[in-house]
């Protein structure tokens, strides 16, 4: 969305940019007029009223131009799409990192002599890291789906190790629960920014 308050790059005149919205574009910004730095809200109160859109600041009292309430989500819905571009590459590069764990385990495994599982465990990082990278550049349903059923997979494996044979402390466990949870939300919500 243009003009946002938060934006890095800020303009002190907003003549030209409101000119530029189109009216569907500008009804918005005039709903979300609190978000915006008070400069751009009423230039953008202005060009509306040069438009014919609205007649009076009284106008904005209407039911049309009430902002809806900002709802804490658990996935937020982002309206920009290269914002939401950004967030899918930094889930990814998280993703990226948490496929580094099997590599270090692989290596593990192979120094101590037991080579089946090693290499098992190199190759499903080198999956891995593949499908995060390919969803990092853009998102692809193959990476995505790859990625959940390796996860689906590295799941089984971990609850096998964790609780067969006992003897991992409660904190262990709970680490490795914390993880696939977040690479669960990871997941979930890249699918959701994505529809």
């Amino acid at each position: 969305m243009p003009l946002n308050s938060n934006s890095t790059e800020q303009k002190t005149d907003f003549r030209e940019t409101m000119a530029e919205l189109n009216n569907e574009q500008l009804i918005e910004v005039l709903k979300k007029r609190k978000l915006y730095q008070e400069a751009a809200a009423k230039q953008a109160i202005h060009e509306a009223m040069e438009r014919g859109i609205i007649h009076s600041e009284e106008d904005l009292l209407g039911p049309e131009f009430r902002e809806k309430k900002l709802r804490r989500q658990l996935f937020p819905e982002i309206e920009n799409e290269k914002i939401r571009n950004k967030i899918r590459r930094s889930i990814s590069r998280g993703l990226f990192l948490a496929g580094s764990l099997p590599a270090i385990l692989g290596v593990i495994r192979l120094t101590r002599g037991n080579q089946a599982e090693g290499i098992l465990l190199l190759v499903f990082t080198v999956v891995w890291l593949g499908a995060s990278v390919w969803l990092f550049r853009m998102f692809s349903r193959i990476a995505f789906n790859t990625l959940a059923g390796l996860g689906l997979l590295s799941l089984v494996y971990a609850l096998k190790q964790l609780f067969f044979p006992p003897g991992y402390s409660v904190m262990d466990k709970f680490i490795v629960v914390m993880l696939y949870l977040l690479i669960a939300y990871g997941l979930i919500y890249i699918k959701r920014l994505n529809r």
